[in-house]
């Protein structure tokens, strides 16, 4: 029959154990439970002296103690008085009904995020977010007439997502769209964004055929380089190409094209791109006019009327005739800026996507077309403006994206080399989700897994069951008392503590109310 402590000997014990615990009543056995207080926060509590032999400390220091529903409500009044429990705290992670007394909402919601993360009733929460986003009407009419100038809004402002009349200040077309498309997604007019040529290039040859003859001026001009030109006048040999930088910065392929076809020809080819970004000179090639800001949407169309006069001065064309008829000319602009046909769309979709076959005749740009791969057969719906912009058949671009991302043998190795160096693939590469036989060049251990797991930095299981291992068996101490340890199985034997890794790899702040490190050997 072993023979009882003393309380000496348990004093003793608990010293080099849990310096920072003081017993406040003696010692009688290992299971009566004792009054104790910790040094460190001044709390007492009740705890068997075995638990406190094994290395449980103060469960406050530790954040085990539990609250109770009247602590509860004394804390959460503290931090937020407008909510009210409707059901009695049972414990941090569960929830508990609760009602706001404001607006008088009712939701499930944790303590704890009630208390730690002071979150607040969701309703009144979304009301004040929309308030403090919403804006008025005169800074919705400020910031409108900054993004889309040439747009009048027919309505007063109500929120992002209510619809509003508009007026197009360039053609007159009047429409409802929301706020946040006109805002956010800077969304024109449809009337003018469905024009087979633009504003500038209207205004453009009107001013040419006003000053020279409509005669001397060609628009879209086919026969000449084989490729379509906006703008050509064959007794000067030059040509211009306009166009927004946003539908050209994926085609400059063919607008290099067109600069040598017009260069073997001897024609000045001018290409002029409006709202273009910083450094992108270098991408082009020949004769071009880059504008940073949307001329097309300019009230006066200045950078145009002085863009013309630079022209006519390099060509001697007389400049005074354009100026005394540039309201004219703009007002023939606006009028001859039609909507795109049919015919018109299918021939413009043929230069871009000649893949591409239309099964739907053609309506507006945001209304879907059924298509059909002349390639491979499969039909889609999509967008005419994706279609212009160079979108194509999805299950050919699904395939040609599936073989480019394949890797060749030889690229596979190189990049397991750099990779993980201790592997040597025994099969050859087929693709990322096929299994090859492996083999470890540190242990000799083979094994099968997929490429793309080798590729991710996966390498040779047994080396890494051993690396675990050897993690466990590593010494480790506790801050606090200093005691060493050989291991965590150590730990747990003497202390009955079992989760000191998590607390020593930072997983947690204590384990038994203790903090607790590896020791590098």
């Amino acid at each position: 029959m072993s023979k009882t402590k003393t309380n000496d000997q348990f004093l003793l014990e608990l010293k080099e154990i849990n310096p920072r615990i003081t017993p406040e009543e003696p010692y009688t056995n290992n299971h009566t439970k004792i009054l104790c207080h910790c040094k460190a926060c001044g709390n007492s509590w009740y705890a068997r002296p075995n638990s406190l032999l094994r290395g449980y400390g103060c469960p406050y220091c530790a954040g085990n103690i539990k609250k109770n529903n009247s602590d509860f409500v004394k804390e959460l009044a503290q931090i937020n008085s407008d909510i009210e429990p409707l059901e009695k705290y049972k414990g941090n992670k569960g929830t508990i009904l609760c009602r706001c007394k404001i607006c008088g909402n009712e939701w499930k919601v944790s303590p704890n995020n009630l208390l730690s993360k002071g979150h607040k009733c969701p309703r009144c929460s979304r009301q004040k977010r929309g308030i403090d986003r919403r804006k008025s009407n005169e800074e919705f009419s400020e910031a409108l007439s900054l993004i889309n100038p040439n747009i009048t809004p027919l309505e007063p402002y109500i929120t992002s997502q209510h619809k509003i009349k508009c007026k197009c200040n360039i053609c007159g077309y009047v429409w409802s769209a929301t706020p946040n498309n006109l805002l956010d997604k800077g969304s024109r007019c449809p009337n003018c964004s469905h024009a087979s040529t633009s504003i500038v290039e209207q205004v453009l040859i009107g001013s040419f055929s006003t000053a020279l003859g409509k005669s001397e001026v060609k628009s879209r001009d086919k026969e000449t380089i084989g490729k379509e030109l906006d703008i050509f006048i064959p007794n000067l040999d030059f040509a211009i190409e306009f166009g927004a930088w946003y539908w050209h910065k994926d085609r400059l392929a063919n607008d290099n094209e067109k600069q040598r076809l017009c260069n073997e020809k001897d024609i000045y080819l001018l290409t002029i791109f409006e709202d273009c970004p910083e450094g992108i000179s270098e991408q082009l090639e020949g004769h071009y006019k880059l504008f940073n800001t949307e001329i097309s949407s300019e009230g006066d169309y200045h950078s145009i009327k002085d863009l013309i006069k630079s022209i006519c001065l390099y060509f001697n064309i007389p400049f005074e005739v354009i100026s005394q008829n540039w309201d004219s000319i703009i007002k023939s602009a606006i009028e001859n800026a039609q909507k795109r046909d049919d015919a018109e769309f299918r021939t413009l979709l043929n230069d871009v996507n000649p893949s591409v076959e239309i099964l739907e005749a053609y309506e507006r740009s945001e209304v879907k077309l059924l298509c059909k791969c002349k390639v491979c057969g499969h039909e889609w719906k999509a967008l005419p403006t994706s279609l212009l912009r160079g979108h194509a058949c999805p299950k050919c671009a699904r395939k040609t994206t599936a073989f480019k991302r394949t890797l060749t043998n030889e690229e596979f190795v190189s990049r397991l080399s750099i990779i993980s160096e201790d592997v040597i693939p025994l099969e050859p590469y087929v693709r990322g989700d096929i299994s090859i036989r492996c083999k470890c060049r540190r242990c000799g251990n083979e094994w099968s897994t997929k490429a793309h797991n080798l590729l991710s930095g996966r390498g040779c299981p047994k080396c890494a069951r051993a690396h675990t291992t050897a993690l466990q068996s590593k010494p480790i101490r506790c801050v606090e008392t200093g005691i060493c340890y050989d291991s965590i199985a150590d730990v747990y034997r003497k202390t009955g503590i079992s989760n000191a890794h998590k607390c020593a790899k930072g997983y947690q702040k204590t384990a038994g109310g203790f903090h607790w490190e590896y020791i590098d050997e």
